[in-house]
């Protein structure tokens, strides 16, 4: 019943939240098209109300990183800090539409919106980082191409902010906050896409199952993200910006589609507790294969570090594998040890494809490696 109520209350979230950005885009393009000579105040209205979107992923976000885990587990983390860089964003905003409705003076730079905007960026660069270990970036790493690569990507993107915005910069040592600024936030932001851009080049072909999709979702709110960010610089830099504009439009999708990346990944989550009937935890198995229990136990366990409890009711759906919560005793039936583990790698597998399979690989390797050829699991066999 738990399971229901939460898929149906998400996936009407995530066409509530659609139809919201569908009201602010025709609304933008009535300003921008039918009412071309929209004062500064209507334009400003809609810059200062279309955070809504961000506000309904960043809430949902915290309720949905507790059922992955929290911070216990890699994919509720990066839930969590994705959803804490939502909400630095619409303090932000809201910081910065206070200076313009309450305070009635220009937006001063830096100020406290910037505690804001700025403090989003570390945020994003963790969650980026979570999401490259979740796609299986440190497996793509152990080749020398994708080595050189991995630096090659940042080097570029920190390269092109740095010339873009910074080459012929001017220091006022009067104020150093303004410097940091200056050159925190074009390399903040471009440290973070090109964590996502190496995220997806790395794990393309190794990234699979049920969580490729919300995983390329959230590389893509990364990139618009960037894109939104970098085209603000720009005309921040020229003088152009203004409320209201196509800038803010930008902003506006990618709130969106970091918002339906995490009501996905939330999705998922119940979708998957409620696809498969639970296996009885049962008692001890009689006979139990002590190597085989030891390998099951050992990727249930690495498991939990990437998508936390939800790897333990997974594991419950393995015929032949008895499980004891209380006790964290995993036990593996004697009469086909390794058919019982084939299927908990294979039970992994349909989350995140070849990439799930390899950390099963990796944690019973030390296990496997004092084990006949003849008893290793086809799943564990590089």
């Amino acid at each position: 019943m738990r399971t229901f109520v939460q898929v149906a209350i998400l996936r009407p979230l995530a066409e509530i939240t659609i139809v919201i950005f569908a009201a602010f885009f025709a609304w933008w393009l009535y300003l921008h098209f039918i009412l071309p000579d929209a004062s500064s105040d209507i334009l400003q209205l809609w810059g200062a109300t279309y955070q809504i979107l961000a506000w309904v992923g960043a809430i949902a976000g915290l309720f949905i990183s507790r059922r992955w885990g929290g911070y216990k587990s890699l994919v509720g983390r990066a839930i969590l800090a994705f959803s804490i860089g939502v909400f630095f964003q619409c303090f932000g905003q809201i910081t910065y539409s206070s200076y313009v409705y309450f305070l009635q003076i220009p937006i001063p730079y830096p100020s406290i919106g910037d505690v804001g905007f700025f403090g989003s960026i570390p945020f994003y660069i963790y969650g980026a980082y979570l999401l490259a270990r979740i796609s299986g970036v440190h497996v793509s790493l152990r080749s020398y191409r994708h080595q050189i690569l991995a630096v090659i990507i940042p080097l570029a993107m920190l390269g092109f902010s740095y010339a873009f915005f910074l080459r012929d910069y001017t220091f006022d040592w009067t104020q150093p906050l303004k410097i940091f600024l200056d050159f925190g936030y074009p390399l903040g932001q471009a440290t973070y896409v090109s964590m996502a851009i190496l995220a997806y080049l790395l794990t393309r072909n190794m990234l699979g199952g049920l969580m490729r999709g919300p995983i390329l979702m959230f590389i893509a709110a990364l990139v618009m993200q960037y894109l939104c960010d970098f085209t603000f610089l720009y005309q921040a830099s020229q003088g152009t910006y203004y409320s209201g504009n196509y800038n803010d439009l930008m902003y506006a999708t990618s709130y969106l589609l970091m918002t339906i990346a995490l009501l996905y990944i939330g999705s998922i989550y119940t979708v998957i507790q409620s696809s498969y009937p639970q296996v009885s935890m049962g008692g001890v198995i009689e006979g139990a294969v002590s190597a085989f229990s030891q390998i099951a136990a050992r990727i249930i366990h690495e498991q939990a570090l990437v998508i936390g409890p939800l790897a333990w009711s997974e594991a419950q759906k393995v015929s032949g594998l008895s499980i004891n919560l209380q006790k964290d005793e995993v036990l593996v039936s004697a009469a086909d040890g390794k058919g019982v583990v084939d299927r908990l790698v294979a039970q992994y597998e349909r989350l995140f494809g070849p990439a799930s399979q390899q950390v099963c690989r990796d944690a019973a390797a030390g296990i496997i490696a004092g084990l006949p050829r003849a008893d290793v699991p086809l799943s564990l066999v590089s």
